[in-house]
């Protein structure tokens, strides 16, 4: 259990830091965003330029159909009247749902 709380605080901070990269909110020199991308970009298996593209049709199309984090919550269960919470955040990660 203490091992699944380590790594999903690891992942939140990963996930923070690639979104704030991608706003450019990190560094004070815009290229340092993208040199540094292998530290928190490549351990998701993004760039931080596909981010980007996915982060801006997320931002001008919120919740909308082009926005992919419609689909995600779809296809994690989330959308369900009743969702599985228990399977969604211990029993699909375990099982490596959210990384296909």
């Amino acid at each position: 259990m203490v091992i699944w709380m380590i790594g999903y605080i690891q992942f939140c901070l990963g996930e923070a830091l690639l979104h704030e990269a991608a706003h450019y909110n990190l560094f004070g020199n815009k290229r340092l965003h993208f040199w540094l991308q292998p530290l928190y970009a490549y351990p998701f298996f993004q760039t931080l330029k596909g981010f980007q593209g996915e982060h801006l049709l997320h931002h001008s199309d919120l919740m909308g159909p082009r926005d992919q984090t419609v689909d995600d919550y779809r296809r994690y269960g989330l959308d369900a009247a009743e969702p599985n919470l228990f399977y969604i955040w211990f029993i699909k990660p375990f099982l490596g749902g959210p990384t296909w």
